[in-house]
């Protein structure tokens, strides 16, 4: 019902975007769809604690709500199945990345990219990009441009890869 009301609100939004009301109520509906998410995953991960598809999915709404610490819980949980593994490893390195534990971040990165059967994927390239910036971050330079180039040598369009690579080589400066 409360998705149903989501549509509706936006739909209505987008007829009259300045519409201040319908904001607000479109953010509450989103507030109360996001707290509804939360419940219930959570009730559902304590009736079934080794369902670890539950656990990666309620580790995704922790992580959109900003509470790293116990997504990452239930992502190093989650990892433990095969089928989860390189995503939850991915989504560890993202939230240590954001705790700005950039060693930490890497690490899992790296952890995620072995398993990884096809590098040049789109998600071997997402997490190569999000390496390479843990390695920036941390001040490894050299690190970071090879992972950079790496990628554009695949695809030279991805994300900002290219304006990066300028960046660390002190041509964007």
């Amino acid at each position: 019902m409360v998705d149903s009301a989501i549509e509706d609100a936006k739909m209505a939004l987008s007829k009259d975007p300045s519409n201040q009301e319908l904001r607000s109520a479109l953010a509450a509906k989103l507030a109360e769809q996001n707290q509804f998410r939360l419940e219930e995953y959570e009730r559902r991960v304590a009736a079934a604690p080794t369902d670890y598809t539950l656990k990666f999915k309620y580790g995704n709404v922790l992580f959109k709500n900003k509470k790293y610490d116990e997504s990452i819980g239930l992502f190093q949980a989650a990892a433990k199945d095969p089928k989860l593994a390189t995503s939850s490893n991915f989504m560890i390195g993202k939230s240590f990345f954001i705790k700005k534990l950039y060693d930490l971040a890497a690490k899992q990165y790296n952890t995620a990219l072995g398993g990884l059967p096809e590098q040049d994927s789109d998600l071997g390239k997402e997490i190569r990009y999000e390496l390479a910036v843990a390695h920036k971050a941390k001040g490894s330079k050299d690190e970071a441009l090879e992972l950079l180039e790496g990628i554009m040598a695949i695809d030279i369009g991805f994300k900002d890869v290219s304006k990066l690579v300028d960046e660390i080589r002190g041509l964007g400066e």
